[in-house]
């Protein structure tokens, strides 16, 4: 039986199970990678949390400027697409940067990024848990469940002072 040609191109994205070499992972003496970061201080968190709330506030401020001829009394199909757009930056600007770069520009500016537990990238999922846990928790408490969410950091004794949203994603936000 003759196993697959290796391909030796540096830069060659394939793992070595493609080519039919054996590979362990781990083992019983392996060295745990380096996590890539440190906990990020609560402090840097909150700066960064009101930096993302004064990007939310300029683009709710620009859709404001553009539709201040539209009225809304009247419903339909321009109602809906004026609400619509004042929805999104809530429901989507958390989600998607940290779902693509495991930062949004509040995060970046403070250098703060989200990742797994495993240290890898947050992804869309983690992204997803992160931000919509604390609204769903807001939306069945009336908002309260919202504020001890994004409270809960303060209440977690170890290092990481992972927020209730962080332990369910499986995720840490660390300081690079």
């Amino acid at each position: 039986m003759t196993q697959p040609a290796r391909d030796e191109r540096p830069g060659t994205a394939l793992p070595p199970e493609f080519f039919g070499v054996p590979v362990q992972v781990g083992g019983p003496y392996a060295q745990p990678a380096a996590f890539p970061g440190v906990p990020a201080p609560l402090g840097d968190r909150f700066l960064a949390r009101l930096i993302d709330g004064g990007v939310l506030i300029g683009w709710l401020l620009v859709i404001r400027v553009f539709t201040l001829g539209v009225s809304l009394d009247r419903g339909g199909a321009r109602a809906a697409l004026v609400s619509l757009l004042f929805l999104v930056p809530y429901f989507g600007y958390e989600f998607s940067c940290t779902g693509r770069w495991g930062q949004t520009l509040g995060k970046r500016v403070m250098r703060l990024r989200v990742l797994r537990e495993t240290g890898a990238p947050a992804g869309w999922g983690a992204a997803a848990l992160r931000v919509y846990v604390p609204m769903l928790a807001g939306f069945l408490t009336c908002g309260f469940g919202s504020l001890l969410c994004y409270l809960s950091p303060l209440f977690d004794q170890a290092a990481w002072q992972r927020g209730w949203y962080d332990r369910v994603a499986k995720t840490v936000v660390v300081k690079q």
